[in-house]
């Protein structure tokens, strides 16, 4: 992983190397004062401009508060030591948001599971499995079933996903059905949610895995189970940010900086099927 400077004034100091460094390490001070990368529970000190022994010196980009570094993985996993602190996405219980092994305070070693067993593709009836697993899984932390009433289909930005998704919920009759069968899941029920980058990789590269996945949610529970943090809060104009000209001038653009982090402490109100198969389309099924 090397990192690189993005915002703040840079300050080049040389220290003494207590380990082996990389050219672009982001590296800390360990107990005697020396930099090291990977210090357990070390303050992070900068982004080291050269690589160095523990026999040699290191010229140190080093950081302050407020600074802002790019972080590019190339190779393996993210190290906890690396960044200071784990990166976490999982829900309270220590599951992936969508998993078939979910736990609640209040029942114990119950499982419970957000992810439609074979993972069924888009079509009417895996639908109806979904939605219908997710009435008998969505319970509070309590362990008592909360109603599940979704309204919202989640695809990826997989055209085929889209195509079958707004069929789905705007056709009055059953798609790819010629028996003149009504569409339940018609007339407003659902409304359709693209995940723009749904279908991507960690490093934004289409994910052929990923593009058939869907899932169903109630909002207003994925509202509550979904929390979000200011990691960097939008820029004010007239701060410093923006030029004064360009308060002035319409035609000019203003440009405004913000970042948030987002966890989900609970998986209540989203079910998800992993489908690796494209939905059928076009013709009778």
């Amino acid at each position: 992983m090397a990192f690189t400077r993005i915002t703040g004034d840079r300050d080049v100091r040389e220290f003494n190397s207590a380990g082996t460094i990389a050219e672009g390490d982001c590296v800390q001070f360990d107990e005697n004062g020396e930099v090291v990368v990977g210090a357990t529970g070390a303050e992070v000190l900068g982004v080291a401009l050269e690589a160095a022994t523990s026999s040699t010196t290191v010229k140190v980009d080093v950081l302050k508060p407020g600074d802002e570094v790019d972080a590019l993985i190339e190779t393996g996993t993210m190290a906890q030591t690396e960044v200071g602190e784990e990166a976490d996405i999982n829900s309270a219980d220590g599951q992936p948001l969508a998993s078939a092994s979910h736990t609640v305070p209040g029942t114990g070693a119950t499982t419970y599971s957000n992810i439609l067993s074979g993972a069924g593709k888009l079509s009417e009836a895996n639908l109806s499995s979904l939605i219908q697993q997710g009435k008998e899984n969505n319970v509070s932390d309590a362990g008592t079933l909360v109603g599940f009433n979704p309204d919202m289909l989640i695809v990826p930005d997989n055209e085929l996903m889209v195509r079958k998704a707004l069929e789905l919920t705007g056709s009055d009759k059953v798609p790819e059905s010629n028996n003149n069968a009504v569409n339940v899941y018609s007339g407003g029920r659902m409304k359709v949610v693209v995940l723009k980058h749904g279908a991507t990789n960690s490093i934004g590269a289409y994910d052929t895995a990923q593009q058939y996945h869907y899932a169903v949610a109630n909002s207003a529970q994925l509202k509550r189970a979904v929390k979000y943090s200011w990691a960097l809060r939008p820029s004010e104009i007239g701060t410093g940010l923006v030029p004064k000209f360009r308060e002035q001038n319409l035609d000019s653009n203003i440009y405004s900086a913000a970042r948030c982090a987002f966890g989900a402490p609970r998986w209540l109100g989203i079910y998800y099927s992993m489908s690796t198969t494209a939905p059928d389309v076009g013709s009778a099924a």
